[in-house]
């Protein structure tokens, strides 16, 4: 079996830690990747970031913080975390306490990005139940068995701004630790851009088909379309779904089945079930996150 697991974000056990209080202790505004007895708005929002939970903020009683490194971010885009607008990628109250945050003529204060990072239980995001989903199909996998690992988001950076190829596909039995530790660096971005990506993933397994071997991609998501050009997102689908039929059929296809599974009331059921069949690959949905662990074992079992 070669399958490419392609995921908004992406897959892993986390432990879920509890909330955590970071409390600003100065209004000068820097970054020394710290949050401790000297910690800026800056530092304690990056420290939350980075710590798992739904975390807090704690400002002085009416204080003025003024941001001033750096300008803001290009639009939508997490590239700069430690300059510019402060970027916020994982469940935060800030308790203001009658304080202000002076934004310095950025274009905004607060870049608040990801559907991943919402909560769906009392203490575990759309990100944590999919990690857990992904740790336990990894480990039914045989030690031949040839998996690779993508995350797909908008502005991610890079050559190619849409996907990063996070593990190249390989036997798991030699790659399976770093997949999971690739997976934990991951958090909440920005947009899905769902067609081009699925595109992408499936030429790419095209181009190093194995014969000998079920070629198969997963492709996990919680969303819709969300590439920025919502005009051309009808045409973007029949595009795919033509490409996919086409190299599906015929006595010289090489065959790679796409199994697309869908979590959360925004997934987009009907576009991902049309590319699962122009793959002759399956559909999976679930409204329940939680449900994701035994979806992924079931299409492990039915391959």
């Amino acid at each position: 079996m070669r399958v490419w697991f392609a995921a908004v974000l992406c897959l892993v056990v986390t432990t879920t830690a509890s909330a955590t209080d970071f409390v600003v202790t100065k209004t000068a505004d820097t970054n020394d990747g710290v949050c401790n007895s000297d910690c800026s708005l800056r530092e304690a929002i990056v420290a939350a970031n980075a710590s798992a939970g739904a975390d807090k903020v704690i400002l002085g009683a009416a204080q003025t913080y003024t941001l001033s490194l750096g300008s803001a971010d290009a639009p939508d885009t997490l590239l700069v975390p430690g300059t510019g607008d402060l970027d916020i990628t994982d469940s935060l109250t800030i308790e203001g306490n009658s304080s202000v945050i002076n934004g310095n003529n950025l274009d905004r204060v607060l870049d608040i990005s990801g559907s991943m990072s919402e909560l769906v239980t009392d203490t575990k995001t759309r990100l944590d139940l999919a990690q857990e989903a992904a740790v336990s199909a990894l480990d039914q996998f045989k030690d031949t068995d040839d998996v690779g690992l993508w995350a797909f988001s908008t502005d991610l950076g890079g050559s190619d701004p849409n996907v990063r190829e996070l593990v190249p596909i390989g036997p798991i039995g030699g790659n399976q630790q770093a997949i999971a530790d690739a997976i934990k660096a991951q958090f909440p971005t920005n947009g899905t851009p769902l067609y081009e990506v699925t595109q992408k993933a499936y030429d790419t397994m095209v181009a190093s088909y194995d014969p000998s071997k079920i070629n198969a991609i997963v492709l996990l998501t919680d969303g819709q379309n969300d590439d920025g050009v919502p005009d051309d997102d009808d045409q973007q689908l029949s595009d795919l779904v033509a490409s996919l039929q086409q190299g599906s059929e015929g006595s010289s296809s090489q065959p790679v089945r796409l199994f697309t599974i869908s979590y959360g009331e925004d997934a987009d059921q009907d576009a991902l079930r049309a590319i699962a069949e122009a793959s002759h690959g399956r559909s999976y949905s679930s409204r329940d996150p939680q449900d994701l662990v035994k979806i992924l074992l079931d299409y492990l079992i039915s391959s």
